[in-house]
């Protein structure tokens, strides 16, 4: 099986789990992993979840899901040190996880209710991923979201 069919396969069943969960209450814990470089619409991140992007110095841009409910993107390079790039400052605001969704719209959301904590505000908007490019500029579809990251 291709690595887009699973993860598209695992993010329908998830979301069916999650639409369980609002509806019957409790959903099973997911584990965390990576989706490579990029999200396909249906995908989703969770807490501990992260896409990540090679920069032009050899260092990481990673966007991640964090279990305080912000989604960050950081620029790490070989000395260990991060710095952040471009977050959504949805900290302790109850989001547990940011779905692509089919319309083209990125949106948090609490896993006990349908509200948005936030959203990229790109519903229906070009292009098919959301990712970062080799500056660190964070895009949904073909919207730039964030900034440049310089070191």
């Amino acid at each position: 099986m291709s690595t887009r069919l699973r993860r598209t396969v695992i993010g329908a069943l998830t979301t069916g789990v999650l639409a369980a969960a609002v509806v019957g209450g409790s959903a099973g814990s997911a584990s965390a992993h990576s989706y490579a470089d990029r999200l396909v619409k249906g995908e989703f991140l969770r807490a501990g979840d992260y896409i990540q992007r090679s920069t032009l110095t050899g260092g990481l841009f990673t966007l991640v899901m964090q279990s305080d409910g912000n989604l960050v993107e950081y620029r790490s390079e070989g000395s260990g040190g991060r710095k952040v790039c471009w977050a959504s400052n949805t900290q302790y605001a109850g989001g547990t996880y940011v779905v692509y969704q089919q319309d083209g719209n990125f949106v948090m959301y609490p896993d006990w209710s349908t509200r948005a904590v936030w959203s990229s505000n790109t519903y229906n908007g070009a292009g098919s991923t959301v990712d970062m490019n080799k500056f660190g500029v964070l895009y949904v579809g073909t919207t730039q979201v964030g900034n440049q990251c310089p070191r």
